[in-house]
């Protein structure tokens, strides 16, 4: 069992992050990081763009769609909860990634405000 949070390169992510840190030592369990990027933008997992920044977590860069990737590593890994950032923004609504983990996740999912 593991605790999963979604990173992109943004101020957002860090309150994730950190939140999802806690839980995982709250559950005595691992973090795992993954950031995902469509394929067609020409990333390598060799360049892991803001992978980085975080400490203590198994980090993953996937080329997939974000969404597609959070839920299949959650599969995957059988995650305990998944961490996303919130949006920014006077509307505060989900985006289109949050919609879909949280139609699609096998497990809870917290989003975080910054």
């Amino acid at each position: 069992m593991t605790v999963l949070v979604g990173v992109k390169r943004s101020a957002d992510s860090r309150a994730a992050i950190r939140l999802a840190a806690q839980e995982a030592r709250y559950r005595d369990t691992t973090l795992i990081a993954v950031m995902a990027y469509p394929a067609e933008r020409g990333w390598s997992p060799a360049v892991k763009p803001g992978a980085n920044s975080l400490t203590r977590a198994d980090d993953r860069v996937v080329a997939d769609l974000p969404g597609h990737a959070l839920v299949h590593t959650a599969q995957t890994v059988n995650a305990q909860l998944i961490v996303l950032a919130a949006r920014r923004g006077i509307a505060r609504v989900l985006g289109t990634v949050s919609q879909y983990v949280l139609r699609n996740a096998p497990c809870p999912v917290l989003t975080v405000p910054e």
